[in-house]
């Protein structure tokens, strides 16, 4: 299990590397692999490769391989072991702090996007691959079944060399593909729960031409789209493709209907996540000193937390823990100075004792016009998305400071304390969302 990077060509050029701002990793499907799946064999073009860097800028493209042999036996584990080689290969590649928190679309094709949607569902429960979740913007699918085939057309001809080689039975790929399977049904149920909490930008492409020799579909439009056909799509776009289900994501050239419209969904995608905050509110009603000076890995570390609620599919919250006057406020003031621009409200509340942070959500819902309660400015913030709130002084062990927090969905939150214990709140990979001043 590997990735191919197929642009840029050199990536030990670390200021090329972090001037980037958007990965694109595509997964194939069965019988195929990180090249072929994605070549038009006439022409020898391979649209990751030849035309994709081109029409999208700052982008890093990239392809993962595995063996799709097995990846369907009569239970799920063969999905969950290609996501999590997926995972782990995302990982590696993205090891770098500005490579971690950078924006991330998958591309599938076919099985190869039951990968993801499983890799993603992981992704979100487990917290080693917690930022991968966090990064992710949107997902493209090439004749994913979703809900099996009511034929297995795909497993009767295009695995049958595969599985013979494999020494695999027939039957049981057959059974794991098809319609109502509950390989399939339990991880449909597994993505619309994960997909509900944080719904992802999602292009759906189907196919609409027999492969020779077959009557029916691959992959049929019904099993290839996730809203049922009963249900208006409201974060979906269907597109048809006039291609088969092997050729569906081949491109001989630029110009293909189907290329171009790949091309303007991923670049939809990335524009709704880059729309710059308008900053409207500044409650915060102190000021860093003026002989504020250094502290500047601390400063770096918040920037690299907090900032990246923007694309970030759920709330940020930083705690910076330490003793009584090591700064603490300090750095958080000049972190809200400097960051002005950046959020839609800055919003801060002394949160030594229940009291003095019922009145600073108080003094923020006067200077808001808001309802002056808690629990009416927590449904208010929760109800926008570029804002930061500071939870200053949280020192009092007998205080619940989580019953200050808004939806878990939006925002972020920097808490200053002297309770170490209060890292367990921080968001990140390890001490990511912490740091001891």
């Amino acid at each position: 299990m590997e990735i191919v990077t197929f642009s840029p060509e050199d990536e030990s050029d670390r200021d090329l590397n972090a001037s980037l701002s958007l990965d694109i990793i595509a997964i194939h499907g069965l019988n195929g692999n990180q090249l072929k799946t994605w070549t038009e064999p006439k022409s020898k073009k391979l649209w990751l490769r030849d035309f994709l860097p081109k029409d999208l800028q700052a982008a890093r493209v990239m392809a993962f391989g595995y063996n799709a042999t097995a990846a369907f036996d009569n239970s799920v584990a063969g999905i969950r072991d290609h996501a999590r080689g997926l995972l782990g290969a995302l990982l590696e590649k993205r090891d770098k702090s500005f490579e971690a928190k950078r924006s991330l679309i998958f591309i599938g094709h076919s099985l190869g996007g039951l990968v993801i949607k499983q890799a993603l569902v992981i992704a979100e429960q487990e917290i080693l691959y917690k930022q991968i979740y966090n990064s992710t913007l949107g997902v493209i699918f090439f004749g994913t079944p979703h809900q099996g085939s009511s034929t297995a057309n795909y497993a009767t001809t295009i695995t049958r060399n595969l599985l013979i080689l494999a020494n695999k039975p027939n039957a049981e790929l057959l059974e794991s593909l098809r319609t109502g399977s509950p390989v399939l049904k339990q991880l449909d149920d597994d993505w619309k729960t994960h997909h509900e909490r944080r719904p992802y930008e999602i292009a759906s492409f189907y196919e609409t031409r027999t492969m020779k020799g077959l009557r029916g579909l691959i992959v049929e439009k019904t099993s290839a789209l996730l809203t049922p056909p009963s249900e208006v799509p409201t974060y979906e776009e269907q597109i048809p493709v006039g291609a088969t289900h092997t050729d569906m994501c081949r491109f001989a050239t630029p110009k293909d209907k189907t290329y171009k419209a790949v091309v303007q969904k991923i670049k939809r995608i990335r524009q709704g996540c880059e729309v710059k905050a308008t900053h409207e509110f500044y409650v915060v009603p102190h000021s860093a000193s003026l002989h504020f000076t250094g502290r500047n890995d601390i400063r770096e570390q918040l920037n690299d937390s907090l900032l990246s609620y923007r694309t970030s599919k759920s709330q940020q919250i930083f705690v910076l823990y330490g003793l009584g006057g090591s700064g603490k406020t300090q750095v958080s003031l000049k972190f809200a100075e400097d960051n002005r621009e950046d959020f839609w409200g800055i919003f801060w509340i002394d949160a030594s004792s229940e009291e003095t942070a019922k009145e600073g959500f108080a003094n923020l819902a006067r200077a808001c016009k808001q309802k002056e309660s808690v629990e009416s400015v927590k449904a208010w913030l929760s109800r926008k998305k570029h804002w930061l709130l500071i939870l200053d002084n949280v020192d009092n062990r007998d205080l619940d400071v989580s019953k200050f927090f808004p939806s878990q969905e939006r925002g972020a939150i920097l808490i200053t304390t002297r309770d170490r214990d209060l890292q367990r709140y921080g968001t990140g990979s390890g001490n990511a969302g912490s740091h001891c001043v």
